[in-house]
């Protein structure tokens, strides 16, 4: 029994000591020029490869050249490359294709990986869940071009996809500069390779919640729906954030073209233009103030989206309750509170 006093005296005294060095460590002053040394590797990266990129393209986006195979040192400035490329027929699909795209792929993406993360989550097995985790990352480290030739075959006109189906659709090659098949098309690519890295990082994101929240909300009656609401989907808000973002970035910036044998024209003419292939298009063309136009306008489309669709993502938490429960982790800490006294 002395021993026992003893040892736990020297614990407390080990863990006040550990903690009141952790305390002197974080209030000891470090020159100011330490902490820059070590964020200026990132800062050189960002500088060259962000920042002073864009100053070329705004830079280029603003000349008008009268004849660019004369000299392309002659030129003025203006906002001609803006319009010509406001105005051209590909451009404007592209933007149509684009947002069409970001509207209806984004959505989806995140609903079906939300309720296959969830099904993952509740594995008991961690081996099990970790071979599911597994298959249905295979996707995001498959290569590309090749995942591309396999839809190419799968929705060519004696393919697969209308065999299954009766259809008689030449997907890629309608020879329609507005028409819709291949975006079909490109929406389930792009949908079916977007699961995979969301479903990897809602799954790790609901495995962190904390346990003990829906246990709380169990004694207090709650359904697993309204616990899914109201714990779950508020706990991984950042990580659905982050994604939206990036499943916004990425549909905006669609890039279809391996579908179409890496040619621009023809992605252009059988109605997979997009505004990644308008850009593409103007850079092998050498037009370099309109692919700089296009680019500066592509990324104020996609803050617009940005701002647009987290917004959204706040009014659909609304409506399913969230803000509704507030007194739902109060509850949660009163519940602790009893357990630990």
């Amino acid at each position: 029994m002395i021993k026992r006093y003893f040892f736990d005296k020297y614990l407390i005294w080990k863990s006040s000591r550990i903690q009141g060095q952790s305390i002197l460590i974080l209030n000891k002053r470090v020159p100011i020029l330490i902490p820059l040394l070590l964020i200026l590797p990132a800062v050189i990266v960002l500088v060259m490869f962000t920042i002073i990129p864009g100053i070329i393209t705004v830079d280029q986006s603003t000349r008008v050249l009268p004849d660019a195979r004369i000299n392309v040192d002659l030129f003025t400035r203006g906002i001609e490359a803006y319009q010509r490329v406001a105005n051209h027929e590909y451009f404007q699909l592209g933007i149509r294709n684009s947002i069409l795209y970001a509207f209806i792929s984004l959505p989806i993406t995140m609903v079906i990986s939300i309720l296959i993360s969830t099904a993952i989550a509740h594995v008991y097995r961690k081996l099990a869940r970790g071979f599911w985790q597994t298959v249905f990352f295979l996707p995001y480290v498959t290569n590309a071009v090749a995942v591309s030739l396999s839809f190419v075959y799968l929705f060519q006109l004696d393919g697969i996809f209308n065999n299954w189906f009766g259809l008689s659709t030449n997907w890629l090659n309608t020879n329609n500069s507005s028409d819709f098949s291949a975006m079909f098309v490109i929406l389930i690519q792009g949908v079916w390779r977007s699961l995979a890295f969301n479903i990897l990082l809602f799954t790790t994101a609901m495995l962190s919640v904390d346990k003990t929240n829906y246990k709380a909300a169990s004694v207090d009656g709650a359904s697993p729906r309204k616990q899914f609401f109201t714990i779950t989907l508020p706990s991984i808000q950042r990580t659905t954030n982050l994604l939206i973002t990036l499943g916004i970035i990425g549909a905006i910036k669609v890039f279809p073209l391996a579908l179409f044998d890496n040619n621009t024209g023809s992605a252009q003419l059988n109605g997979g233009a997009t505004m990644m292939v308008y850009i593409t298009d103007r850079l092998r063309a050498s037009d370099f103030p309109a692919s700089s136009a296009a680019s500066i306008i592509m990324f104020a489309i996609g803050i617009a989206f940005t701002i647009v669709l987290r917004g959204g993502y706040g009014q659909v938490l609304k409506f399913a309750g969230y803000r509704k429960e507030k007194n739902v982790h109060n509850k949660i800490k009163d519940w602790k509170k009893i357990k630990q006294n």
